[in-house]
C-alpha cells in the first residue's frame, strides 16, 4: 500500500512530463541555469515553466552561458496584474496576457544570458496596497474581501495568515481556487493553521518560501514567519541584515502572531515573550513604518516603541469579542507619507434566531476568558436548574400518562 501511494505520484510526474519544485526559484534545463527574483518555479518541463509572483516585479534570469544551444520554452508568471505589467524588452505582441497571468516565449542564444524582468507600470509615484488576515472558515466574508480587491485594485493584497482550515493538499487547493480570481498580486504570510505542527512543506510547494523581502519605488516589504509563535535564529540574523541594509524610506512588516496582546488585561508579550521582545527590539531599531499582524480575531491599532501595529483578523474567521467587526486596512503612500485607512465590513443583519446565538457564543467565550471561575459555578447552577426543571415536567408526564391509563 506504501508502495502505492509513492508509485502514484511519481509515475503521474512522469506521465505528463512536469516536474513539482516545492518552492524552489533555481532550476538547471541541461547546462541552462534559470533563477526567479520576486517569485518561484511551481513547475516545469522541457517545453513550459510556471512562475507564481511572491512580490510586485519578477525578474527571469536565464543563463545559457554553458550551453553550445539555443534554448527555446514558453513562460507562465502568475499572480500578478497584467493590466499595468510590462516586460523590459518585449513587445505587446509577444505577450499574452489573461486574468492574472501573462506568458511568453523566451529564447537565448548559446553562449548567452537573458533577462527578463516584469514590473509594474503606473501613472504616479504612489500606490496602494490592502492588507488583512484570518479568513479561514468565513467563507462569505474572504469572498467580499475579494470582490473589494479587485474592484480597488491595490498594488497588492496580503493575508497575514490563517487561511486554511488544516495544513492539507485538499485545503490549500480550495485557498489557491478562491484566490484564482484575484486580479492583482495576492501575497501571503504563514499563519499558525498553514504550518501547524511546524510543517512548513506544503506552504512552500503551494506559495514559496515563508519569509522574504522585496523593494518597490521607495518602499521595503517584509515577510516574518512567526505563525507557530517563533523565529528561527537564522530568520532573526536574516532580518536584522536586511533591514540593516535597507535603504528605502518607508519600510512595512508583516507577520501573522503580533509581539503584543493589545486586549486589556492582555498587554504583555504572547507566547514566548523573550523572542518577540526581541523582535520588536529590532523593528523598533531601524523605526519601521508599520507593522501588519493577525493573531486576534479583530481589529486593534497600538504605538510601541514608536512603531505602529496594526492587528487585522477580521478577515472571515469568528471575532474574539462582541464589540469586533470584519476588516481590512488599506494602506495609502505618497513618497514618506504613509496614510492606513480601516475599511468595516458590514453585511445583512442575521436573523433573531441567528443573531441571539452568535452573541450567546461570543458572550459565553468572553465570560469563561475573563472569569471562568465564575463562570463555571453558574453554568453549573443553569444545567441544575434545567436538569430540575426536565425533571419536574418528566413527573407531571408521567401521571398524566399513568391517569390515562387508569381510565
Amino acid at each position: 500500500m506504501t508502495f502505492v501511494i509513492l508509485f502514484i505520484p511519481f509515475m503521474a510526474n512522469a506521465f505528463f512530463g512536469k516536474n513539482s519544485t516545492g518552492g524552489t526559484s533555481v532550476i538547471y534545463l541541461d547546462d541552462t541555469r534559470i533563477k526567479i527574483d520576486g517569485g518561484f518555479i511551481e513547475w516545469y518541463d522541457s517545453a513550459e515553466i510556471s512562475v507564481r509572483g511572491k512580490g510586485v516585479e519578477t525578474t527571469i534570469n536565464v543563463d545559457n552561458s554553458s550551453s553550445n544551444e539555443v534554448r527555446s520554452f514558453n513562460v507562465s508568471v502568475n499572480n500578478i496584474n497584467p493590466e499595468i505589467t510590462k516586460i523590459l524588452g518585449l513587445s505587446e505582441k509577444e505577450i499574452k496576457k489573461e486574468k492574472n497571468s501573462i506568458s511568453f516565449p523566451v529564447k537565448v542564444e548559446a553562449n548567452k544570458v537573458a533577462v527578463y524582468k516584469l514590473t509594474p507600470e503606473l501613472p504616479k509615484d504612489e500606490f496602494m496596497f490592502m492588507v488583512f488576515g484570518e479568513s479561514r472558515g468565513g467563507p462569505n466574508v474572504f469572498q467580499r474581501i475579494i470582490g473589494d480587491i479587485n474592484y480597488r485594485k491595490p498594488l497588492f493584497a496580503i493575508s497575514c495568515g490563517d487561511m486554511v482550515e488544516k495544513p492539507s493538499s485538499s485545503d490549500y487547493k480550495d485557498f489557491m481556487k478562491q484566490i484564482n480570481s484575484v486580479t492583482v498580486p495576492f501575497l501571503t504570510v504563514a499563519g499558525s493553521s498553514e504550518i501547524l505542527g511546524g510543517n512548513r512543506r506544503l506552504y512552500e510547494d503551494f506559495l514559496g518560501s515563508p519569509y522574504y523581502s522585496f523593494d518597490f519605488m521607495n518602499s521595503h516589504f517584509i515577510i516574518v514567519d512567526n505563525g507557530d509563535n517563533r523565529i528561527s535564529e537564522d530568520q532573526f540574523l536574516w532580518l536584522e541584515n536586511d533591514l540593516m541594509q535597507n535603504k528605502s524610506i518607508n519600510t512595512f512588516v508583516f507577520m501573522h502572531m503580533p509581539p503584543y496582546d493589545p486586549r486589556p488585561g492582555k498587554e504583555h508579550p504572547m507566547k514566548l515573550g523573550e523572542q518577540f521582545r526581541r523582535l520588536s527590539a529590532i523593528l523598533e531599531k531601524y523605526k519601521v513604518s508599520r507593522v501588519f499582524t493577525a493573531g486576534v480575531h479583530g481589529y486593534y491599532k497600538k504605538d510601541q516603541g514608536g512603531v505602529p501595529y496594526i492587528i487585522t483578523g477580521g478577515g472571515g474567521s469568528e471575532l474574539v469579542s462582541l464589540d469586533s467587526f470584519y476588516n481590512y486596512v488599506l494602506v495609502d503612500v505618497k513618497g514618506d507619507k504613509v496614510k492606513d485607512k480601516l475599511i468595516k465590513l458590514t453585511f445583512p443583519p442575521l436573523g433573531w434566531y441567528d443573531s441571539l446565538k452568535v452573541k450567546v457564543k461570543l458572550s459565553l467565550k468572553n465570560s469563561f476568558t475573563t472569569h471562568p471561575i465564575l463562570s463555571s459555578f453558574a453554568a453549573l447552577i443553569c444545567l441544575f436548574v434545567l436538569f430540575s426543571v426536565l425533571k419536574l415536567f418528566r413527573r407531571r408526564f408521567s401521571r398524566r400518562t399513568k391517569r390515562r391509563l387508569s381510565l
